[in-house]
């Protein structure tokens, strides 16, 4: 099952996203790797869902704020403890500066998720972050952010948080083509972030790394992506002020076209290996 829901109660104000999903994933990267669960029990059956209800709200061409809340939940049919069943809940508030600000761009961000397990300890994930971006020229700006984590989780180490800080670039040689770089420093020793992204008639490139922190509630609540989800990332990463009535037209006139090609918009470009 692969099930998506997207819902606007209020125009450009309150919506609701829905996600429902169950599908065979390799538990491990050490074991079997296969479609077949009888006779592999590194396969394992998952299911999740969430709900997620958010405002979103435009103050003229200042800004644009969103408030958001997500419930998740995911169980699979494994007994171990490499997997264990798990809910989540998401707290993001966020305000973004809008398309008045030409050469200064600004944001400030915070995040919460807290992740309850059946037979593993609880985790808490807690972020502040603000950030800069300055245009240097119509192809060149440069970009920066500071913050602070503030996390729970079982660890042999310091206690996991910090303040954190990045530096780096944004250049668009082209209008179909972007290279972004940073790097910084977390409380977890240096990280750095690469991205590419490439635009063809017939192809789109996208290529990217960097370094953060996950778990596996997350990683199974944020699959890879189908063809309709990169599209839908690619459109909002261009286009930033876009309404969310008109990127789902766009989205769907995208994906009969590649139903047409007989390919399956939806269907998932890839999994994660799932662990705790």
């Amino acid at each position: 099952l692969r099930a998506l829901g997207d819902f606007e109660f209020v125009e450009d104000l309150l919506y609701l996203d829905t996600r429902a999903n169950i599908s065979q994933q390799a538990v491990s990267a050490f074991g079997p790797i296969g479609s077949n669960s009888s006779d592999n029990n590194n396969n394992q059956t998952l299911r999740s869902y969430s709900l997620s209800p958010y405002l979103r709200k435009k103050f003229g061409r200042q800004a644009t704020g969103e408030a958001r809340y997500t419930f998740s939940q995911q169980s699979s049919n494994g007994r171990d403890a490499s997997l264990t069943d798990s809910t989540g809940n998401r707290v993001l508030l966020k305000l973004d500066s809008g398309p008045a600000f030409q050469d200064w761009g600004w944001g400030a961000a915070f995040t919460r998720d807290e992740f309850n397990y059946d037979s593993s300890p609880d985790t808490t994930f807690e972020s502040v972050t603000g950030n800069l971006r300055y245009r240097i020229n119509p192809r060149l700006f440069a970009t920066g952010s500071i913050g602070y984590d503030k996390n729970d989780y079982f660890t042999t180490g310091k206690r996991p948080e910090g303040g954190f800080w990045t530096l780096g670039a944004d250049w668009r040689p082209l209008r179909r083509t972007s290279l972004t770089a940073s790097a910084g420093r977390r409380y977890f020793g240096t990280i750095y972030a690469l991205g590419f992204q490439h635009t063809t008639r017939r192809t789109a490139w996208d290529i990217s790394y960097q370094q953060n922190l996950t778990t596996s509630q997350a990683q199974f609540n944020q699959p890879v992506g189908s063809y309709r989800d990169f599209v839908e990332a690619t459109l909002r990463s261009r286009v930033p002020n876009i309404s969310d009535s008109a990127l789902r037209d766009l989205v769907d006139v995208a994906a009969r076209e590649y139903a047409a090609a007989g390919r399956d918009p939806d269907a998932i470009q890839g999994v994660n290996f799932q662990t705790n």
